[in-house]
């Protein structure tokens, strides 16, 4: 399984339509978070953040997703709606890519007559 994946990752790339994405939640945060926790705040109900993150091999990027627990689970349907999202960021950054400008490559050198 492992070797196939890392197949998968020397095909991706940025300008082909092959995209490998490995996607995992991060332990849970409590907020305000700190290393001592004062004792007053010990018996008070903390927010518990998730942090979801999504990594684009080809782009060698990642992108995070944190959102409270009082708002929303670890289940499938949070999953499902965070890979929406990603595709829509996606899909609008390849579209603003396709679109700027490139230099050509004889910019640099300057004609003069």
């Amino acid at each position: 399984m492992r070797f196939a994946y890392r197949e998968d990752q020397q095909l991706a790339s940025p300008d082909d339509n092959h995209v490998v994405l490995t996607i995992d939640y991060a332990q849970n945060v409590s907020l305000p978070h700190a290393a001592e926790t004062p004792s007053q705040w010990f018996f008070l109900s903390l927010w518990s953040v998730s942090v979801f993150g999504i990594h684009n091999s080809a782009l060698e990027r990642q992108m995070n997703y944190v959102y409270s627990e009082r708002f929303g689970g670890k289940g499938p349907n949070e999953v499902i709606s965070l890979l929406a999202s990603y595709d829509r960021a996606f899909s609008a950054w390849r579209r603003a890519q396709r679109k700027t400008p490139r230099p050509a490559q004889s910019c640099s050198e300057r004609r003069t007559h």
